[in-house]
Order: C-alpha cells, then structure tokens, then sequence
C-alpha cells in the first residue's frame, strides 16, 4: 500500500496491492478482519452503552464478559 498526505491535509491511497505473496491458514482465518463481525445483540449493547454514557472500554468489559459466559454453556 502507498499513501501520501495531500496539501489539504487529507490522506490519499495511491497504490494498493491485493495479490497475497504467501500460503493463507485456514486455523487462523478468525483473525482476519472481515471474519470478525459484532451479532446483532452485541451491536445494540454497544449502542445503548454509548446512548447513557457508558465508556468503550467499559462495555468492551461488558461484553466479554457476556461473550464468556455464553460460551461456557457450550
């Protein structure tokens, strides 16, 4: 990837290469970004804690908290 900051401040992509150069993992596909999306339930969490104040780092506690718990029923 090759960026530059323009005059005006904004940042601009000049080039971007998508081939990969190296052997993808399958055991770590749940690294990757576009693997890891919110379910519904923990995107409206993160809504109504912002809504009454409550900080990001707080409700991230709050969810792994409730994502813990979860998976300990499985």
């Amino acid at each position: 990837m090759n960026i530059s900051l323009q005059v005006d401040g904004k940042w601009m992509l000049n080039s971007i290469e998508l081939k990969h150069n190296h052997e993808m993992d399958p055991e770590k596909v749940k690294y990757f970004r576009y693997y890891q999306t919110l379910p519904p339930h923990t995107k409206r969490t993160i809504e109504l804690n912002t809504a009454v104040g409550i900080t990001m780092n707080k409700t991230v506690v709050i969810v792994k908290y409730y994502a813990a718990t979860f998976a300990s029923f499985w």
